[in-house]
């Protein structure tokens, strides 16, 4: 087998893969809305969304999941983290400083709160 097929097979199994995660992820959109309060559901739909890459989705899932439920500290670590990397604009910046806040109202977590100080100090708000 030559390169080129090598490629186009990997390619072919990404795809696959890819197809996979969002039959699943389709499958507990139609779970939640049957019943907004499957906590797991919640946590392995954010997760796909962030495997798959699809931000938009991602974010909308962490959301309605934050309306319902308490997030946990690795949960809010997970969605700051890669909000932060994702932060170029001022704005950006801001919404990702109302998830600090947001986070440490759901748990006054010294965890989060030194890295809000942080990431606060850097940023120049």
């Amino acid at each position: 087998m030559d390169k080129m097929e090598t490629s186009d097979s990997s390619s072919s199994e990404s795809d696959e893969n890819e197809n996979e995660l969002e039959g699943r992820a389709e499958e507990l959109e139609r779970q939640l809305a049957d019943n907004k309060y499957l906590y797991d559901v919640h946590v392995e739909l954010v997760n796909l969304y962030r495997q798959i890459g699809d931000l938009k989705s991602m974010r909308a899932a962490y959301e309605r999941f934050y309306e319902l439920f308490p997030l946990t500290p690795e949960l809010w670590l997970t969605w700051l983290k890669i909000e932060m990397e994702l932060a170029i604009s001022p704005e950006d910046k801001k919404n990702v400083l109302g998830l600090f806040e947001k986070a440490v109202e759901d748990y006054f977590n010294q965890f989060v709160v030194g890295i809000c100080s942080i990431f606060h100090g850097g940023i120049g708000i």
